[in-house]
């Protein structure tokens, strides 16, 4: 019963977070994410995989619950999810199994149960009016410097 009603507070808090700092018709933002850097801290990193195979990037929000998007859990196709935590090395960190999955109905963003409890940094997640249309915000993530349509015309590598 405990886990439950965690589950369902967790739940409801990350849903309404970003429910409420994000408008209800927003444009999309501009510009994308350019001129990333290599971060330095492993920030709440997680790392998600779904049968073995590297899928999203997630964030770690408290001891066994992990934060990323619907897409991702949905994407999965059925295969066993599992994380890396807390390691900028995507293959290294603490790795945990998913035992739970709420998919949020109405925003991209998914709360994942993790199957033991991880002592690292968390992410502290927001409440309305932390940020707000038109604010700088700061991302993370693992991902491709360019895509493979930008390669072929780049003057430069990738």
């Amino acid at each position: 019963m405990r886990i439950a009603r965690t589950a369902a507070v967790l739940s409801g808090l990350a849903f309404a977070a970003v429910a409420a700092a994000a408008p209800a018709t927003a444009a999309p933002a501009q510009p994308a994410i350019i001129d990333g850097s290599t971060a330095d801290s492993p920030h709440a990193a997680a790392r998600m995989f779904a049968g073995g195979q590297e899928l999203c990037s997630a964030t770690i929000i408290a001891p066994d619950w992990i934060l990323t998007a619907r897409h991702c859990t949905q994407g999965a196709g059925g295969k066993q999810i599992t994380f890396h935590v807390g390691n900028l090395d995507q293959t290294q960190g603490t790795e945990v199994s998913a035992t739970s999955v709420h998919d949020s109905p109405d925003a991209d963003i998914s709360l994942v149960q993790i199957d033991r409890q991880v002592q690292t940094e968390y992410a502290p997640l927001g409440t309305a009016g932390d940020v707000n249309a038109g604010d700088t915000a700061q991302v993370y993530g693992w991902g491709a410097t360019c895509t493979a349509s930008r390669r072929s015309t780049a003057s430069r590598g990738c």
